[in-house]
Order: structure tokens, then C-alpha cells, then sequence
């Protein structure tokens, strides 16, 4: 199955903003059974496969299991991120370990978290994932690579409080002038 209409659409989207951030590099797409997800340390980006067409869209709608373009395109984003950081062993790095922390941290399912922190941004909250980025480094990286990318997230102007925030989407903005990933 090939996607087409609104998911066609989102993944012609994120390839322009990609490139519009200079970024070659594009995840494999693959549809499953799961929700979003990009399996630890690859490439690959799942998507659920209902979204793989409108009309399978409408039929899982029934089942209260809905996207609107908009929130396709933040997860996309946020997949993404966890893609490019491991294609590209980013978690590898000194200054990503100084920013983000151990990605071997353990993950949980439960975590606790400071709603107050401007220590880290918040973009996936806004669809049901409340300080996401506060879960582990890896989902911190995403959530702050997802914020850099999104051309609609004016970060420079919306984070310039934040110190820690603002610290990280610097660095990947610097990450990814400088490596032309």
C-alpha cells in the first residue's frame, strides 16, 4: 500500500522542510499495526496504517482513532528526529550527552515531571503527550528536533525565555548548518 491524500501530502511536506533545513537524509516509512513509532536506533519511521488513505481515515474516525493534517505532521516531525539521531549516532556526541543526558537511561512508562521547567520545549502537549520531552533524552531530542524543523514554531521568538530550551534548539540548529546532514 502506498500512501496517498492527506499522508501523501505530510510526507511531501516534511521532505521540503528537510531540505529547506539542508537535511539529504529522509526515514523509511513503513505502515503497522502500532501507533508512531521509529524503532530504537534505525531509520525507520511506523505509521499506523489507517492513515495510509482518507478512506481508511474516515473508517477509523468511527473508532475515535483521528489525526488532523496538522498533528500528522508534528508526529512526523518528532519521528523524524528520532531518526536522524540514530541514522547518525548523534546520541553519540559529547554536547548531545551535555544537552539531552545518557540515552541509556532507562525508559519509563510513567515519569515525573516539572510543568514549570523551561528546560524543555513543548510541542507534542498540544495532542495528548504532556512534557514529552521531560520522558528521556531521546524523546527530549526529538521533541526539541521537531520544534527547530517546524517552520511554524518561530523558536527563536517563542523560546527566547527558556534558557535551557533555547540552549538545545541552538545546538541543533548549529548541528545541522555545520554537518549539512
Amino acid at each position: 500500500m502506498r500512501p496517498s491524500d492527506t499522508l501523501r501530502e505530510c510526507l511531501i511536506q516534511l521532505r521540503h522542510e528537510l531540505k529547506r533545513k539542508h537535511i539529504a537524509f529522509f526515514p523509511r516509512f513503513y505502515f503497522g499495526e502500532e501507533p508512531w513509532g521509529c524503532i530504537d536506533r534505525t531509520g525507520s519511521i511506523e505509521i499506523p496504517f489507517y492513515l495510509a488513505n482518507n478512506r481508511l481515515r474516515r473508517i477509523a474516525e468511527r473508532y475515535y482513532l483521528s489525526y488532523s493534517k496538522k498533528e500528522i505532521m508534528m508526529l512526523l516531525r518528532h519521528e523524524t528526529g528520532h531518526a536522524i539521531n540514530y541514522a547518525y549516532k548523534l546520541w553519540v556526541l559529547e554536547e548531545w550527552k551535555k544537552k539531552f543526558g545518557k540515552f541509556q537511561k532507562p525508559y519509563r512508562n510513567f515519569y515525573h515531571y516539572d510543568p514549570y521547567s523551561k528546560y524543555f520545549v513543548r510541542y507534542l502537549h498540544t495532542i495528548g503527550n504532556p512534557h514529552y520531552a521531560q520522558k528521556h533524552p531521546d524523546e527530549d531530542f526529538a521533541e526539541t528536533f521537531a520544534v527547530w524543523l517546524d517552520p511554524a514554531s518561530k523558536w527563536k521568538w517563542n523560546y527566547r525565555q527558556w534558557e535551557g530550551a533555547l540552549e538545545k534548539l541552538h545546538f541543533a540548529d548549529r548541528m545541522f548548518r555545520k554537518e549539512r546532514i
